[in-house]
């Protein structure tokens, strides 16, 4: 008893006067790695890492995980040093001062509760623990269990800095120099100097430095490292690409906009990184648990003591779940994050993806996010013997030096059917509610049905009705008339996503009950689309302050609702919803009040991660059953089998060594393809 005692009036003492940024403290550290490294033959790590390439591969720990690292080892030491003892005298003395070095960080947290947050915690409740195992002389008991709170938070460390660094290395290194064009001349420049509005020289293999747009030429980019899609983009002038994308082909010159850390791949890390720091449900739940149980143990440990002895007091604190839950659930729930960051998901709050196995009511944005913002060319009404491919080359004659979308639909309608056209000069526009265009010898005059009436161009009936009828269904039309004859009209809508059925359907297949539209738009064409993805229910006519109204309908209604839009449009919305997701990709990340965010911008990965959420949602309950299992074989221990200390330990070791285990063998939730182009555009219509 004298000698426990006295180890942990040692050890307090070492607490206080040797805190980690001590000179002496920092001095043992360096002279136990040394003699580490001794010992296992490791090779001290170089001064520059850059010096060793090999190096920069090796995982290299944060300071923090360093310091923990030393007292794990130190623990571990006294562990084996004091199992030994008997046999090897010398041991006993050097287990127990290392003992009374390794308690110095624990007594410090232990400190901290009592005295400054004037609570009994875990760190307290398992120090009392420690203090009967001491008193009674089992101190192999109390090196095991000091080395497996350090061996806990040395564990939670390490996960989270791997976590970390494998986000960090989700994005390509930068290049230190690039090449850019000034006065004319392509010169090789470093990389921190380049400004904005320069143009940045990219050839096939190299890693985009930059936020920007591009200016001349034609490249494949590989945007794996932002979407988590492998497949090749092909993108041209007035297309932004981003920084950690890669250009797989072609050559392209880039006028920087964003760089360093404005660039929306450091945006993306840094939220990844943020996202690390949350505590799961289960954990706070747990922790919760924890913290109820932690009084009325150590009340029933005082009362017990006399009774059942300290041997079995020790054993019955070893019940509590306090440091098994801390360990278990952060572990699970940054592999998961790391999952789906790998996948292309941008996981802003790791209780959202939690949470997401809860939902039962799902609620889309239309515009944007079920549909494409811009609209195709969907029919050609042709009049007065016009012909499809001549209206279409007239409409792009008068549209073709338009940006607008409907004007941009048009284009592409008429490069799909190849039909050529003649460049106009811009004095020969006329624009008001329409276009007027003089080609030749002809006037080419394009626009709505206000336009022709104002123009005093006769509308024939059948097309004026098929406009009333098709506009009811969210259909736009626009007209083309040539010498003051009408010629036909062009017929345009927004083309559903090609992947929202096989979407929808998923969701069911996964239990999702509710589903519904939520629209600003008219209410035949959100009617007809709800109809066609058999939501339901629809809400058309929907301003966004509206939109959340819903959301809090549906919830008092007691469900737990996910609200899928414009990261941005939508924040009212988004903010309101148990769980928020965005379709607006990594464009506008730093915007998006999402919780998560599908990084390429499409729906496909909506039932992707609902299998991450599942999987997370097994696991962590499982986690709960790795934490609750050795406790219940404690109590059993303590009031049946009658346990040692010792052996209630190594059955909390066990326990924590098959859960980890069984977390660290979680197998990762792949996507799937996404629809291949020519099968999403005969899905679409287009």
């Amino acid at each position: 008893m004298i000698v426990g005692l006295g180890l942990l009036c040692l050890a307090y003492y070492g607490a206080k006067k040797l805190p980690e940024d001590s000179p002496i403290a920092i001095k043992i550290r360096e002279v136990s790695e040394t003699a580490i490294r001794y010992l296992t033959d490791e090779k001290p790590p170089p001064e520059n890492l850059e010096d060793d390439k090999e190096a920069e591969k090796k995982y290299v720990p944060e300071p923090a995980e360093v310091i923990q690292g030393h007292y794990t080892n130190a623990s571990a030491f006294c562990l084996g040093a004091l199992a030994v003892r008997r046999f090897v005298p010398l041991a006993g003395p050097i287990g127990f001062a290392a003992y009374v070095y390794g308690m110095g960080p624990h007594l410090r947290d232990v400190e901290a509760s009592l005295l400054k947050e004037k609570k009994i915690d875990c760190d307290s409740l398992f120090l009392f623990a420690d203090v009967l195992a001491l008193v009674t002389g089992n101190y192999v008991a109390a090196a095991l269990s000091l080395y497996m709170i350090h061996l806990g938070k040395l564990g939670v460390l390490r996960a989270k800095d791997l976590s970390r660094k494998e986000l960090r290395h989700l994005f390509l290194d930068l290049p230190g120099k690039v090449w850019v064009i000034r006065d004319g001349c392509e010169i090789e420049v470093d990389l921190e100097s380049v400004q904005k509005d320069e143009c940045i020289v990219l050839h096939g293999g190299n890693v985009i430095p930059v936020d920007g747009v591009i200016v001349q030429g034609i490249a494949g980019i590989n945007q794996q490292a932002l979407t988590g899609e492998a497949q090749i983009v092909e993108k041209g002038p007035g297309e932004s690409v981003f920084a950690n994308t890669f250009v797989s082909c072609g050559r392209i010159l880039v006028k920087a906009e964003r760089s360093g850390s404005e660039t929306t791949s450091n945006q993306i890390a840094d939220i990844l990184l943020n996202s690390i720091s949350y505590k799961s449900d289960a954990q706070l739940k747990g922790e919760k648990w924890a913290d109820q149980l932690t009084m009325p143990l150590f009340y029933s440990s005082l009362g017990l003591l006399p009774i059942i002895g300290p041997v079995s007091t020790s054993v019955f604190i070893n019940s509590h779940i306090g440091m098994r839950i801390r360990v278990f659930a952060p572990m699970v729930t940054l592999k998961h994050i790391s999952m789906a960051s790998k996948n292309g998901l941008l996981v802003k709050d790791g209780r959202a993806l939690e949470r997401l196995i809860e939902v039962d009511a799902i609620l889309f944005d239309k515009t944007g996010t079920l549909t494409h913002e811009d609209q195709d060319v969907t029919r050609i009404h042709c009049v007065n013997g016009c012909d499809e491919a001549e209206l279409i080359r007239y409409a792009a004659i008068a549209e073709q030096k338009q940006t607008h979308p409907i004007a941009q639909a048009i284009l592409r309608k008429a490069r799909e059917m190849e039909v050529s056209f003649p460049d106009i000069e811009d004095s020969n526009y006329s624009i008001g509610y329409g276009i007027t265009v003089v080609c030749g010898d002809e006037i080419i005059q394009v626009g709505s049905v206000r336009y022709l009436e104002g123009e005093a161009i006769p509308l024939p009936d059948d097309l004026r009705q098929l406009q009333i009828r098709e506009q009811t269904a969210g259909h736009t039309f626009v007209f083309l008339a040539v010498d003051g004859q009408v010629r036909g009209a062009v017929q345009l809508e927004a083309q559903i996503r090609a992947e929202v059925e096989q979407v929808v359907a998923g969701l069911r297949q996964q239990g999702i009950g509710y589903m519904a539209i939520v629209s600003g738009d008219h209410d035949g064409p959100t009617r007809a689309l709800a109809e066609r993805l058999g939501m339901d229910a629809y809400f058309a006519n929907v301003l966004p302050q509206q939109k959340a109204e819903i959301v809090t309908r549906l919830q008092d209604e007691g469900k737990v609702v996910c609200f899928v839009g414009d990261g941005i449009n939508d924040s009212i919305a988004l903010k309101q919803a148990d769980v928020s997701i965005s379709v607006a990709g990594a464009s506008t990340i730093a915007k998006d009040m999402a919780e998560i965010v599908l990084m390429d911008g499409h729906l496909h990965e909506m039932n992707l991660l609902h299998d991450i959420s599942s999987s997370l949602d097994r696991n962590l309950n499982k986690s709960l059953w790795f934490c609750i299992a050795p406790g219940v074989v404690n109590l059993f221990g303590t009031f049946v089998v009658k346990f040692t200390t010792l052996t209630s330990l190594l059955v909390n070791t066990s326990f924590a060594g098959i859960g980890m285990a069984a977390v660290s063998s979680t197998p990762d939730v792949v996507r799937e393809p996404a629809p291949e182009p020519e099968d999403a555009e005969a899905e679409s219509g287009r």
